[in-house]
């Protein structure tokens, strides 16, 4: 391979990640990706961030919820300080923090132009699963208000 071809190759794995369209993107970021793709008469999404080893899925609502609400959310004690650790701002955000703590955990906020996320959803998905997401439509637009693990 040409040396042209390989900047060629680098350049658009870098832009594709950054699109959120590539495995090379975060996995909080595929997660969002998937919801972009929801419209109002597509209520179940099924959405595979694809992290090897499984993952815990935190969708956060806006604002700061205390330790006791996010471990009452179903967060375990174990990962507590990474998801407190990946919250910046105020704003609703995704997290993605895969069981293997030789993978990096990651965090969107880019879901906020597709979905809303009124209230905290903590979803432990074992290898071999996806995350189904279940929106509802109002007059804010559709929100998540359901998800769990679902065989892919």
């Amino acid at each position: 391979m040409r040396r042209s071809q390989l900047r060629s190759l680098v350049a658009g794995a870098a832009v594709a990640g950054q699109l959120g369209c590539s495995i090379l993107s975060d996995p909080a970021v595929r997660l969002a990706d998937c919801t972009r793709r929801s419209s109002p008469t597509d209520l179940t999404l099924f959405c595979d961030p694809d992290v090897r080893g499984g993952y815990l899925a935190v969708l956060h609502p806006p604002g700061e919820l205390s330790s006791r609400e996010l471990l009452a959310a179903g967060v375990p004690p174990e990962y507590l300080a990474t998801v407190g650790q990946l919250r910046i701002g105020s704003n609703a955000a995704i997290y993605v923090v895969p069981f293997s703590r030789s993978r990096r955990p990651s965090r969107t906020t880019s879901q906020m132009h597709h979905v809303l996320i009124p209230k905290v959803i903590v979803v432990q998905v074992a290898p071999g699963n996806a995350l189904q997401l279940v929106l509802g439509s109002d007059a804010d637009g559709l929100s998540v208000v359901a998800a769990e693990a679902v065989p892919r």
